[in-house]
């Protein structure tokens, strides 16, 4: 569409072309792709264009890692800027928040925690590193390790949801002997169940 509009403004009368008949779904998958080869892309924008590729195409992380010419963490770290708040989705389209800072915001819980340290980052122009001493200073972001017992009480509950918190990069909550695990969207639910080895 960009080079039939260009070719317009040019003034051509014909334009060479190859001519091709797709599907519906080859059609979104072109669209999609063509999307992410655009100059100036931001980081959400890159981040949307990967979850439409999952969501639209049913594709697993490692089916779109091979698509895109991409690394599995690097989807990953894109895919999780969508958990951010609009705000601070904001923040990173605006240059004022790198990826690093957007990765140890989106494995905080609470969304008024993820705005006040959005917040501190840009007035005080916190860089990475000490962001993430702050997270970990504030208990915002708590590495537990457990010692297996066969039967654990309700106080022990919490380091459990504590540890498949941290490992599935998601909210984990464990009640009723039910374990429940939240995600964001379809793209959100297959990279959980990547983690946690579960095939169709």
């Amino acid at each position: 569409e960009r080079r039939y509009r260009a070719s317009k403004m040019a003034g051509l009368e014909k334009i060479p072309a190859i001519v091709r008949t797709f599907t519906d779904e080859q059609m979104m998958e072109i669209a999609l792709l063509e999307n992410l080869q655009r100059e100036n892309l931001s980081p959400i924008e890159e981040a949307k264009a990967y979850q439409s590729m999952v969501e639209h195409l049913h594709l697993t992380q490692d089916e779109l890692s091979k698509k895109v010419g991409k690394s599995r963490s690097h989807l990953t770290n894109m895919l999780g800027l969508l958990r951010l708040p609009t705000e601070v989705q904001n923040l990173v389209n605006d240059e004022k928040l790198t990826m690093g800072h957007a990765r140890a915001l989106s494995k905080l819980e609470d969304k008024e925690q993820i705005l006040k340290m959005a917040h501190e980052i840009t007035e005080n122009k916190l860089p990475v590193r000490a962001v993430e001493e702050k997270l970990t200073e504030d208990e915002f972001e708590k590495k537990v390790k457990i010692r297996r017992r066969e039967n654990l009480d309700k106080a022990n509950y919490k380091y459990v949801e504590d540890l498949l918190r941290e490992k599935l990069d998601t909210k984990v909550r464990i009640k009723d002997k039910k374990i429940e695990i939240g995600f964001t969207s379809p793209a959100d639910l297959n990279r959980i169940l990547e983690i946690i080895q579960v095939k169709e």
